[in-house]
């Protein structure tokens, strides 16, 4: 018969029977008694010379080795009373599983057993298997005294070493064998806070944040945005929020000169100028711009109504610059003027399909949804000698900046740190000058192009006739073009609160939102953002304060940087990117659009679009929210594009303001109280289903590898379905090793697509710099420059990458 031990022994009751011995007496019948009755209580026998006499001692009252183990719990059966002595323990080689030894097990590794050794002759019993004592022999009196002593001293550590250390390792072992329950959804107290958490947040207190931070626009590496990060630390601190942190990465940001003008001038082929807009710069601003002020000291408390400290003189903003073009080139070109619809090489292919010389041109393009970097680097290789963007009315607003170009331009992968080596300029930014115009000089200037019409498709929203240009190169009128920009390495600043989990504190919920902006004469997105993430910084430390703990670590970021490629974001995740990249579960980005929308739009991973909608469901906001895939530009693309991290980033217009910060807090907390990570696996399958049937229309079907690409894809919807029902099926209740398992495959469940190898940004092969229908990298590898063979080993790339997606989701 087999007993298995569950019950344990706390290290305490352990170290008072230690420390009990440890007082008495070494000499004295009772101390020789007791030493006895442990022995026997450990099954220690040792063999007593045959020339010592042994005389008899008293025994006194001592608690037996059961009684130093806990009570058994009321869900346990008592085994029948035994002697003792009918017991003896045996040790395994192994543990067998987490769900611990049956009861009625008699295999060596089902854990710690006691075996009934009532029949068992006392000669047969070794005590232990590691330590056989050397009987001595008799030589006479003093061999005798030694055999004495060192008995004496055997039995000693033997008693120290099975009432220690034996019953510690019985009791750690035997840990695994007692499966704890914990419940698989939220409890009633956290749906409480929850519901507490949204209902708190206070649209008049939306409002007065926005009023007050319109009036510290700020660009990044300025004074004005050093105060504005002074002040920001405090509002925090003045929450309540715990671990307050700032780093700080020494980046290249690109400012406009404002003692020089930039201007846009239209000259006719005499050389006379028929018209002049100037961009931005004067003569008469003087040196005591912002760009100039030293660095306020942070010690100023004066307070305004929403918490945040007054300006003081060196928070004076830039002037604003709508017209400004972080990065680009400095100094004058000129050019005939040539529409290229939306630059991107489909649309220079067509060009060079009509027989139009683009070289040595200026061009003029929409702003499409295409990054700016991209789009630069186009104009460039095909020898135009600059850019003028603009955003048209068919198209939705675009942000402002060099997007495309993400964290520091001169430490690629690699935070801007000290040491950090730097790249040459020349190599990573646009050597030509880069211009973006009001809508108005746009239409201006393309109503004046003359020459061949343009495809239904370049026609966008102006009252004009687009045309792309003419053939001749005797133009009857330039543009010239004269910018002039400052580069220079200056610090940003981030803003990090975390609040540790009580559950799963290596497990981290993110939200972040950025704080400087390309000032304007309304507010900027950064003004939104701002403002949103503080009154959910507010809905927060209102719970700390009522007693409220995620169950999972909660990071609240604030970013510098982002009119300059979201360089704030982008070198905080470069500087902790294995930590971010494995124990992030999800990013939720804050940002505000320039627009009237009367939506919220959701840019999100496939996986949290169920947690979002379920949010949107739960506040009543279905009809409100519109949810799409993630594009390339934002501060999620660090985590999303780059580690895998599931990321959503909400849009909203300063009247959704208040629903999206609602619905930004509601999917937080749910996603950081949740015992099982809220993914939603199915509507990740759909996608990368999707993507295959759109890629095998796209390259036909007479493709061997794409019909590998296709197994591929089945089994992997097999796999997530078979995840997925099992997730389900886990009741309201779960043991805790299953739970992190399951838990464990949710988190890499998006992570398992990105690239490895891979030095760009968009390591992640679902998403790129647009929203596209099927995986980027394939559309990337099907341009008119690759070839075949390039084609066929990036699908088997993706392949590659799905058939280990399907291998992480396996339980077995």
């Amino acid at each position: 018969m087999a007993v298995v031990l569950t019950s344990r022994t706390d290290d305490s009751a352990i170290d008072m029977e230690l420390s009990h011995l440890s007082d008495v007496p070494e000499e004295g019948p009772e101390h020789q008694q007791e030493k006895e009755t442990l022995m026997g209580e450990i099954e220690i026998e040792m063999p007593v010379p045959k020339e010592l006499d042994m005389p008899h001692t008293p025994r006194m009252p001592m608690k037996t080795f059961a009684d130093l183990r806990d009570p058994p719990t009321s869900t346990s059966t008592p085994a029948p009373v035994k002697s003792s002595t009918d017991f003896k323990i045996r040790r395994p080689s192994k543990r067998k599983s987490v769900n611990g030894p049956t009861e009625n097990s008699n295999s060596p590794d089902d854990g710690i057993v006691l075996e009934d050794t009532s029949n068992i002759s006392k000669e047969d019993v070794n005590p232990c298997d590691e330590c056989e004592p050397v009987q001595p022999k008799s030589r006479g009196q003093f061999g005798l005294l030694l055999a004495s002593v060192g008995l004496s001293i055997l039995i000693g550590f033997l008693i120290g070493y099975y009432v220690r250390g034996e019953k510690y390792r019985i009791e750690n072992e035997n840990e695994v064998c007692v499966i704890e329950q914990i419940p698989t959804s939220l409890t009633a107290q956290q749906l409480q806070y929850q519901d507490q958490a949204v209902s708190g947040t206070s649209k008049d207190r939306l409002q007065q944040f926005t009023r007050t931070l319109a009036q510290s626009q700020c660009m990044s590496g300025t004074p004005c945005s050093y105060n504005l990060t002074n002040r920001l630390v405090t509002k925090f601190k003045n929450l309540g929020l715990p671990n307050v942190e700032v780093s700080t990465y020494n980046v290249l940001v690109s400012h406009p000169v404002m003692t020089r003008p930039s201007k846009l001038r239209t000259i006719d082929a005499e050389g006379s100028v028929l018209e002049t807009f100037l961009l931005y710069g004067d003569e008469e601003v003087t040196s005591s711009s912002n760009s100039t002020v030293d660095k306020p000291s942070s010690g100023n408390t004066n307070s305004s109504p929403d918490g945040l400290n007054k300006r003081s003189i060196a928070d004076t903003p830039l002037p604003t610059v709508p017209m400004y073009m972080p990065y680009s080139a400095s100094g004058t070109a000129q050019g005939e003027l040539l529409y290229v619809n939306c630059a991107s090489m489909t649309d220079f292919a067509a060009i060079q399909e009509m027989g139009i010389d683009v070289t040595g041109r200026m061009a003029i393009s929409r702003q499409c949804d295409m990054m700016t970097m991209e789009q630069v680097k186009n104009v460039e290789d095909k020898g135009m000698v600059g850019l003028i963007l603009y955003t048209d009315p068919a198209d939705s607003v675009q942000p402002m900046g060099m997007t495309g170009m993400y964290g520091d331009p001169l430490t690629p992968g690699c935070p801007a740190s000290d040491g950090i080596h730097r790249t040459n300029m020349s190599e990573v930014l646009p050597v030509i000058p880069v211009q973006t115009v009001s809508t108005d000089v746009a239409e201006m200037l393309l109503g004046n192009i003359t020459g061949k019409v343009a495809h239904d498709d370049w026609h966008g929203g102006l009252n004009i006739t687009y045309k792309i240009g003419r053939k001749s190169n005797k133009p009857s009128w330039t543009v010239e073009l004269d910018v002039h920009n400052t580069m220079e390495q200056q610090d940003i600043h981030n803003i990090m609160a975390t609040i540790p989990g009580t559950d799963y504190p290596d497990q981290y919920v993110m939200i972040g939102g950025h704080y400087t902006d390309i000032p304007t004469d309304d507010t900027t997105t950064a003004t939104g953002s701002t403002s949103m993430m503080l009154e959910v910084a507010t809905g927060l430390a209102d719970l700390l304060e009522d007693g409220w703990q995620p169950k999972r670590t909660v990071m609240l970021g604030l970013w510098e940087g982002a009119e300059m490629g979201s360089s704030g974001s982008t070198e905080w995740v470069e500087e902790h990117r294995m930590v971010v990249g494995d124990r992030t579960v999800a990013y939720i980005d804050l940002d505000s659009t320039l627009g009237d929308d009367s939506m919220v739009i959701v840019e999100t991973s496939p996986v949290l679009k169920g947690v979002v909608m379920d949010a949107a469901e739960q506040l009543d906001l279905t009809d409100d929210v519109t949810t799409t895939s993630l594009d390339g530009m934002g501060d999620h693309v660090p985590f999303s594009h780059e580690l895998g991290v599931p990321s959503v980033s909400f849009h909203a217009s300063m009247d959704k303001s208040l629903s999206t910060t609602m619905l930004a807090t509601k999917t937080l907390l749910l996603l950081a109280d949740d015992p099982i990570i809220q993914y939603d696996g199915l509507s990740l399958a759909e996608m990368v289903s999707g993507y295959v049937d759109n890629l095998g229309t796209m390259m036909g079907g007479n493709n061997a590898t794409m019909a590998s690409l296709d197994t591929a894809v089945n089994e992997y919807m097999q796999e997530m379905v078979t995840f997925e029902a099992m997730v389900d099926d886990l009741g309201s209740m779960a043991d805790p090793m299953t739970m992190s398992r399951i838990n464990q495959r949710l988190m890499y469940m998006e992570k398992a697509f990105v690239m490895d190898g891979s030095s760009d940004m968009m390591r992640n092969i679902l998403y790129g710099t647009q929203q596209m229908e099927t995986f980027p990298v394939m559309i990337d590898a099907m341009s008119d420059e690759e070839t075949t063979e390039s084609v066929e080993e990036m699908l088997s790339a993706v392949q590659c990458v799905l058939q280990s997606a399907t291998t992480s989701l396996s339980l077995s």
